[in-house]
């Protein structure tokens, strides 16, 4: 009999990572060791799928986390709240009763400025700001202290919110995501936004140190027949030489196969690895982190982005704040692994508790 994704859940079955999450304990495993501040979470949209199709409910990601013996975790207000922005004092009272009951903190809160969101005009500055302090009162409410604001926030937004932080106790902080460059222009921007306001800082998105193909958009582009295996090993294989972009994509085009195949080159010329110790400068200013990833293996290994140097720099520079797994494979696997974001966002943290020394 086949199982359903809310069987897994109650069942709390994971394959691969089961036996190395099992010595935690469960809840009481929360210490980080002292040799830096660093802490585990989850953001909460590794789970958006499930919960979309109803086979998670909000208690069910609190059980989940707390089992995997995370510290904390970043909201996802729209995905979680009932009756969004305004639930209910009955709901808020529900909710501080999971935190107390499975001993998470709420550390972070993604905000959506969604600035294109009439038919007729895009907000103003001072709608935007609006939409912020509407998410301020909410983040209140739910106990977060911290806003994670996306890199498509636009900067004027952002600068005229700068005097609502201290007046309402909160922090902000963008995402810096692919492509975005540590040492590009909108960084060197927002560098000197935050220097008016030490409320104002980044939330770096490990996207930025992918470091290799993901074999997972790969072989699901195989499988969809958008890619064919050879296409795709001569693709990554050039990349990895350094073959001009140009001649790999007239190479491809002459291959037998989908004219699609072509897309690929693309995806893989445009991986960029930034340097790690670049944050070091400023870690002071990164309060929350999000440990993007599109799957790891059975053996608990990220084949995309290789966290070594990335932990590495994070203990140098002091960084004092969770790391919030960020599963976005989903749809890269749900047609060979439907349930994919328990076990992934498991894998996870297996692997930060090597690289944290935790195992």
């Amino acid at each position: 009999m086949d199982m359903t994704r809310r069987d897994f859940v109650h069942a709390g079955i994971a394959t691969a990572s089961v036996a190395a999450l099992s010595s935690l304990g469960g809840m009481a495993a929360r210490a980080a060791p002292p040799r830096h501040k660093i802490k585990r979470g989850v953001a909460t949209y590794s789970y958006q799928e499930d919960v979309m199709v109803k086979q998670m409910s909000v208690e069910d990601m609190f059980r989940e986390m707390s089992d995997i013996g995370a510290y904390g975790f970043e909201c996802i207000a729209e995905m979680m709240v009932p009756d969004f922005p305004n639930p209910s004092n009955a709901w808020i009272d529900q909710w501080h009763g999971w935190v107390d009951q499975y001993q998470l903190v709420p550390c972070a809160y993604t905000q959506f400025i969604d600035s294109m969101r009439t038919k007729h005009h895009n907000l103003t500055v001072e709608e935007g700001v609006q939409t912020m302090l509407r998410d301020f009162r909410l983040a209140k409410r739910l106990g977060i202290p911290k806003i994670r604001c996306l890199i498509g926030t636009p900067v004027d937004i952002l600068e005229a919110t700068l005097p609502y932080l201290e007046k309402n106790d909160m922090w902000i902080g963008v995402e810096l995501h692919a492509p975005i460059r540590i040492d590009g222009p909108l960084m060197a921007r927002l560098l000197k936004i935050s220097e008016k306001s030490d409320r104002f800082g980044f939330v770096p998105d490990f996207s930025i140190f992918q470091n290799a193909p993901n074999p997972f958009l790969r072989d699901r582009l195989i499988r969809d027949g958008l890619l064919t295996h050879a296409a795709a090993m001569y693709i990554e294989n050039s990349w990895e030489n350094h073959v001009s972009q140009a001649k790999v994509v007239a190479e491809v085009a002459k291959m037998k196969g989908p004219p699609t195949s072509t897309n690929y080159v693309q995806t893989v010329y445009g991986i960029a690895t930034q340097n790690p110790r670049d944050l070091i400068p400023f870690m002071s200013k990164c309060r929350h982190i999000h440990g993007k990833t599109w799957g790891l293996t059975e053996n608990c290994v990220d084949p995309a982005i290789d966290l070594t140097p990335v932990v590495a720099a994070l203990i140098e520079g002091g960084y004092d704040g969770i790391i919030a797994t960020e599963y976005e494979g989903q749809r890269m696997m749900d047609d060979i692994m439907p349930f994919s974001a328990m076990e992934m966002v498991r894998r996870h943290h297996v692997m930060q508790r090597r690289l944290l020394g935790e195992i």
